[in-house]
């Protein structure tokens, strides 16, 4: 299989498990806000951003994982990933315990089905699901990731379809709680027989040896701090705006939160399968490599991402409406807000990808770290005189002051391209398209008032494609055209150093 086909596939896969997770949360979302009402699904968003922070715990070692999985001496990646998956589990058991008791304070005086719910939701995002990220990681790092993303989108959907079943019958908190632990723990026993079956060289054992991660510490520490800020920038907005505004405002909040987390995951599929590429770019050293990549990829990640925001901002408010109701119409304006911050993130996460992989990953670091203490400042006074908008003006804030006025230009430097030439590549293949499209979406609902999701979503379709068309005859170059066409008649794929025009 050529390396292209190969790339494209592996990202296909990611997008069909995005795409499996957003259908997942359309219903369930729609269903929960509906059947529990304003107050009760506040509740349950705090819990699952709460719990969410488990993955902290990940502590940078999810990026150690991936390189030493891909090693060819299985005895010393056996060693290492055993290690890691120990300290993985003792740390869940501890996180549970902290967690849950964090909940039990923030949410006094709880019913029974909120109190079942943050012990079975605390039990879901450790226990049963830290531990075991080891082994999906294995398997991405080895080239498995169409297999494994074939199967965790079977798995959403079944949880989905089992959940919105129950919610029919009217099922609270505790019981959609334990159908997601129960869905968790089926995830994690199919991750593990994968990897047995496809790697028996690797031998897992239940046996922690701090010595052999040691070498690890300095990648692992990095990469830390960069998923502590970008948790900080995604989950502790609903905890602010719980601190000063009503539990209703954490369900408002929450409703654009999780439409923006699912887009910015979305655009973030097709960065994770350059990940293998940028592995042995960064190992080769070639900057030429990495400037291919980071421009290519950039631009069409920007695309991507442009024209969702685009068809945000013109049918936000009337999708919004009518997948949930008029209480959630405030959302569609945080959500506007938070996409932009998403938009201009993508160059900043292109680069960070690619720049952890060739030696960067403490200048990283340090600067989204910096990042995270900036927004979470700038949401709490922000907060106080525009409300749950003024969270996600903060995060807006930081995105301009961090991501785009210092690394994208840090990117530039370590790859040895021209900034001006990036702003001038990424404009022309995004800003007419753009333009046009949301024009054009504005026709459309000026004339033709859509009165049901399902008329938002043909408009969005024909926006898109509006955005498509425009963007293959300015965004895109002739070889790139050819290149996408012949596909099908690509050369063998080979593991080492490819050509970079190759890479994507």
């Amino acid at each position: 299989m050529s390396q292209t086909r190969k790339f494209i596939f592996a990202a296909g896969s990611n997008y069909l498990r995005m795409i499996a997770t957003m259908v997942g949360m359309f219903f369930l979302t729609r269903g929960m806000a509906l059947r529990w009402g304003v107050d009760d699904f506040g509740r349950w968003s705090l819990i699952t951003t709460v719990m969410g922070f488990a993955l902290l715990l990940d502590l940078g070692l999810g990026n150690v994982v991936l390189k030493t999985a891909g090693s060819r001496d299985s005895e010393s990646a056996s060693a290492i990933l055993s290690s890691v998956f120990v300290g993985f589990f003792v740390l869940s058991v501890a996180a549970t315990v902290v967690l849950s008791a964090a909940l039990f304070w923030m949410l006094p005086n709880c019913g029974t089905q909120v109190k079942i719910a943050i012990v079975l939701m605390g039990f879901r995002a450790t226990v049963g699901t830290l531990p075991w990220t080891v082994f999906r990681s294995t398997l991405y790092a080895r080239n498995e990731m169409s297999a494994t993303n074939l199967m965790q989108s079977l798995g959403i959907l079944l949880y989905a379809g089992v959940a919105c079943w129950a919610l029919y019958y009217g099922a609270g908190m505790g019981a959609i709680s334990a159908v997601s632990l129960a869905s968790a723990i089926l995830d994690s026993a199919l991750l593990v027989l994968m990897v047995r079956r496809f790697f028996p060289d690797l031998k897992f054992r239940f046996r922690f040896s701090f010595a052999v991660l040691r070498p690890m510490l300095s990648l692992g520490g990095a990469s830390m701090a960069v998923n502590l800020a970008g948790f900080i920038l995604l989950k502790t907005d609903p905890i602010i705006v719980k601190g000063f505004l009503p539990i209703a405002q954490v369900a408002i909040y929450a409703v654009a939160l999780r439409i923006a987390e699912n887009i910015f995951l979305l655009c973030k599929q097709l960065v994770n399968a350059l990940t293998p590429h940028a592995i042995r770019a960064g190992a080769s050293g070639r900057k030429s490599d990495m400037a291919f990549m980071y421009q290519r990829a950039t631009r069409y990640v920007l695309a991507f991402g442009g024209a969702v925001y685009v068809t945000a901002l013109a049918l936000g408010k009337s999708a919004v409406c009518l997948w949930l109701s008029k209480d959630y119409e405030s959302s569609a304006g945080i959500l506007n807000i938070l996409l932009l911050a998403m938009v201009l993130s993508i160059p900043q996460l292109v680069g960070s990808n690619l720049m952890t992989f060739s030696g960067d990953h403490k200048r990283i670091a340090k600067y989204v770290s910096i990042g995270a203490g900036i927004n979470v400042f700038a949401s709490v006074i922000l907060v106080q005189i525009l409300g749950a908008s003024g969270v996600a003006y903060g995060t807006l804030l930081t995105t301009v002051l961090i991501d785009v006025s210092i690394m994208i230009p840090v990117a530039c430097r370590s790859f040895q391209m021209s900034l001006v030439r990036l702003i001038y590549d990424l404009c022309r293949a995004v800003a007419l398209p753009g333009v046009i499209q949301f024009l054009f979406l504005m026709y459309l609902g000026k004339h033709f008032v859509p009165v049901s999701l399902a008329g938002v979503f043909a408009q969005a379709l024909a926006g898109g494609a509006v955005f498509g068309i425009l963007f293959v005859v300015f965004g895109m170059t002739r070889d790139e055209i050819k290149m996408f066409a012949n596909i099908h008649r690509s050369s063998p794929y080979e593991v080492t150093s490819p050509p970079p025009e190759e890479v994507l």
